[in-house]
């Protein structure tokens, strides 16, 4: 479900996979700000290294993983109990839109390049890939 703005944002391709998962990272730092998973408050903290100021963003369910675009512009958090990935804009810290995955989405990485995240989802043993 697509909240605003993102339209070139897709679920391009869910992988089965035997084993193994991506790492889950709770926390992601890009320049002067890290963004760190809540899980019990559903919710995001960004804090600006530079003055450790802090601004809370409310996700979904059971948020855990999370991932920045190289460039800082997104940032990508799983909902393990919604199903679902939060993403963020940087530049405001605001939820923009929702993209459903798997069942129990974890960890979460971003491609180098910036053109696709993938998502592991731990009960399905899939791989959700996001693409541009």
């Amino acid at each position: 479900m697509m909240k605003s703005g993102l339209m070139g944002l897709r679920l391009i391709l869910v992988i089965s996979v035997i084993c193994g998962s991506i790492s889950p990272l709770w926390a992601q730092a890009v320049d002067d700000y890290v963004w760190v998973a809540n899980e019990g408050s559903n919710n995001v903290t960004c804090i600006k290294k530079s003055d450790s100021s802090t601004t809370t963003i409310a996700v979904g369910n059971g948020p855990y993983g999370v991932a920045a675009l190289p460039n800082g512009n997104y940032v990508y958090v799983t909902n393990q109990f919604d199903d679902n990935v939060s993403v963020i804009r940087a530049s405001d810290n605001r939820e923009v839109a929702t993209i459903s995955v798997g069942d129990d989405p974890q960890g979460v990485a971003v491609l180098p390049n910036g053109n696709a995240v993938y998502v592991t989802n731990s009960i399905d043993n899939t791989v959700s890939v996001i693409g541009f």
